[in-house]
């Protein structure tokens, strides 16, 4: 089985608050700090799989993978794996003990990873070593955004951190500043002049000064899911409405209803003055920005929880039933689509191309995907991570694993490897977080 791997260098630039790190690759969940989920330059379909990767944990997963410095991070239930971008092979995994809920984001060589237990770990993004960690009060449910030298996310113990990632007026792993609100924080905060936009189980929406932490403003919006930034707007979805608040005030520019009273079922993204958003009731939707206005309706026929990513030409989004979609910007249409199935088949029974929407077997596709030039990335809950390219030859491509164990250590978050290279049979290398094992 031959497989063709093309990888392309592509520079993605943000309407929003970035570093040149984060406009080369995708190190943060909807791929920058305003949560604009935007990837330009991005190759059009159809893509071809590449190569797919399955943890040994396979069950439900919201998380979202992380691709930088030809590097691939996501979480598992219970570990962070890092695999080779090109092979598909396993590098390292990270013990995190409990079912993670926060999608990593990664700077400067390091993943940042909020946990359950409470605690921000920094992991070396090379050898899965772990270099600090800092406490909060109660679970992480917040996927992190990048600030300067900060990581900015909420917790469940209603506190909104920034947390200091370089040595400075702070040391690595030490909050900047921290503000506390009346209720839970299980979203992950927007960032757009000089705020981190928050949504708290309070029902209001919080604008927080980026350098103090003070309170700029709050707004009553409902169970809302995270917001969005975009040239003045904080735009946030919540039941059946969807809004867009002034950026500065916090006052209300517009709101609208989506149609047939559906329920908002993800995040937006934003793309050249669109917003595009998925609905429980499987309709995708296109507004704008200026007013509201619905521009398109996609019915899909199934609910879309997975918070969309927007390309060039093309909407990427995951279904419940276990369906990838790639939908013109220009009217909905269905360019392409790609449904993840048990793999669990031999060459005889394994189903043809031609066949596969009719295989039953199926898993939800909750997480956002990932792309980046001419390749995506989707994270199913079969437990498996599957790359594509629109290069690639083989639909299906092989499945790469490292040859290698692992040997419990006393500290479960020490990584104790020995690994074999499978192709020329050299001697076994033994690493614990990387690093040779002291004799």
């Amino acid at each position: 089985m031959r497989t063709l791997m093309h990888v392309g260098l592509v520079a993605l630039v943000f309407r929003g608050v970035g570093s040149a790190e984060e406009d080369a690759n995708w190190t943060m969940w909807k791929g920058d700090p305003a949560r604009t989920g935007g990837a330009p330059n991005t190759a059009p379909p159809p893509m071809n799989l590449l190569w797919r990767f399955t943890t040994e944990d396979n069950k439900q997963s919201y998380t979202s993978p992380i691709v930088a410095d030809g590097r691939v991070f996501f979480c598992s239930q219970r570990k962070v794996y890092c695999l080779d971008d090109e092979t598909g092979q396993k590098l390292w995994e990270f013990e995190m003990g409990l079912p993670q809920k926060a999608t990593p984001a990664y700077r400067g060589g390091t993943l940042y990873v909020g946990n359950p237990d409470g605690f921000l770990y920094a992991i070396n993004g090379a050898t899965g070593g772990p270099a600090w960690q800092f406490q909060t009060g109660s679970g992480i449910h917040s996927s992190p955004a990048f600030v300067g030298d900060q990581a900015i996310f909420g917790s469940n113990d209603s506190y909104v951190y920034a947390v200091s990632l370089v040595e400075g007026a702070k040391q690595p792993g030490q909050a900047v500043w921290q503000q506390k609100l009346p209720r839970p924080i299980a979203g992950s905060p927007a960032i757009g002049e000089n705020c981190a936009f928050v949504v708290c189980n309070d029902l209001y929406l919080y604008a927080m000064d980026l350098n103090t932490g003070e309170l700029r403003w709050k707004t009553r919006v409902g169970p809302a899911t995270s917001p969005a930034y975009w040239d003045g707007l904080v735009l946030v979805g919540s039941g059946e409405y969807f809004y867009a608040l002034r950026a500065g005030t916090g006052s209300e520019k517009w709101r609208t209803r989506l149609p047939d009273r559906a329920s908002l079922s993800n995040s937006p993204v934003v793309k050249d003055n669109v917003i595009y958003l998925g609905s429980a009731d499987g309709q995708v939707l296109a507004l704008d920005t200026s007013r509201g206005r619905q521009l398109w309706a996609a019915p899909l026929g199934e609910q879309t929880e997975s918070t969309p990513s927007v390309g060039e030409k093309c909407l990427w989004i995951g279904s419940a039933k276990g369906f990838v979609y790639g939908l013109s910007l220009k009217d909905g249409s269905t360019l392409w689509k790609y449904r993840i199935h048990d793999f669990m088949h031999t060459e005889e029974t394994k189903p043809t191309p031609k066949d596969r929407d009719k295989v039953d077997v199926h898993y939800n596709v909750f997480s956002s995907p990932v792309v980046i030039g001419d390749k995506l990335y989707v994270q199913g809950d079969d437990g498996t991570l599957y790359r594509f390219a629109a290069s690639a030859l083989d639909e299906y491509g092989p499945e790469l694993k490292t040859a290698e164990m692992h040997v419990p250590s006393f500290d479960p978050r020490r990584l104790v490897r020995v690994s074999m290279d499978p192709v020329d049979g050299e001697d076994p290398v033994v690493e614990v977080n990387g690093q040779p094992p002291i004799s």
